[in-house]
Order: C-alpha cells, then structure tokens, then sequence
C-alpha cells in the first residue's frame, strides 16, 4: 500500500504511471494507492484508520511531509504526527517504507528528521526520494512534482529499499 499525498496520488503523471503503480509491476504484487493531493501528515492522520490499517497491509509506502513544510506546519508538529502514523501502521505488523524530503535552503531540517524518526521507529527510510529528480526539467512535470519518467525513478528506489525485506518463497 501507499500512503501520503500528490507524490503517491501521481499528479502530473497519466494514470498507471505514477510510481504505485510502477512499483506494483516491479513488485509483482499488487499495489493499492491511497494518496491524496494536498494532504498533510495531520490530515493523513485522520484518514489512516480507514484507508490503511482497516486494510491490514504488509507494507506500506509513505511519502508525506511536503506539504507541511509547503504550508508552513512546524516540523515538530508533522514529524509527531509522522511518528504515530508510522507506530500505528506497525503496531498492525506492518514494514513501513518512508521517503523522505531533503530540500536544500528552504527544507527546514525536514531531511534531518526523517533520519530522526526512521531510527526511533526502525522504519526503512529513502533519505530523498526526489535525489536526481527535482530540478531536472526532463523528469519533472511542474516545479514540485515528477512526470512519468521521475516516478518510475521514484519506484525503482522504493523497490531497492524494500527489496532486502521481500520473502521469495
């Protein structure tokens, strides 16, 4: 499963390329995709009953934290509220995969703390899933998010992460 907002949603991609569904192809599994365009780690929060944990996935795929620091949310606030998404989806044994934002300049420590909250939690952590993207006008669609190209990118990275943990029985 993934889980957070436009990144997972895939906007600015045609629908089947956005990067859950790249990741389903790599995974030979399927994907389900619950991101939301917009969504903050408190209005992920709120949803994280109904659309993950009543679904009892074995692993779920986050990208979440942008739009926080996008509309000035502190980042003690969104990484609280990042830590008891990711403590709740494992309390239900869950593998929790986040990719984290590092933005230099203006990325106010975000890229600091995903490290921060993937060791307290022992989540498996992508330091930044944008690395070789974001700036990159051939593999982005606006100035925030990837096209096509950019999410495969993005899901073969997610895949090299949870790769190691795959039972191949």
């Amino acid at each position: 499963m993934c889980f957070g907002d436009s990144l997972t949603y895939g906007t600015g991609a045609a629908q089947g390329l956005d990067y859950p569904s790249r990741l389903s192809q790599m995974l030979s599994m399927p994907v389900i995709n619950v991101g939301v365009p917009g969504d903050t780690t408190g209005s992920t929060l709120r949803r994280l009953e109904q659309d993950v944990l009543s679904q009892s996935p074995k692993i779920v795929f986050i990208t979440l934290g942008g739009n926080d620091l996008k509309n000035g949310i502190s980042k003690e606030t969104a990484f609280e509220n990042l830590k008891i998404i990711v403590e709740k989806i494992q309390a239900k044994g869950a593998l929790v995969v986040i990719g984290g934002i590092s933005i230099p300049f203006w990325g106010k420590g975000f890229g600091e703390s995903y490290d921060i909250l993937a060791k307290e939690t022992g989540a498996v952590l992508i330091p930044n899933i944008f690395e070789g993207i974001i700036g990159d006008s051939k593999l982005m669609s606006d100035s925030i998010h990837p096209n096509a190209r950019g999410y495969e990118i993005m899901a073969e990275m997610f895949y090299k992460a949870v790769k190691p943990y795959l039972n191949h029985d």
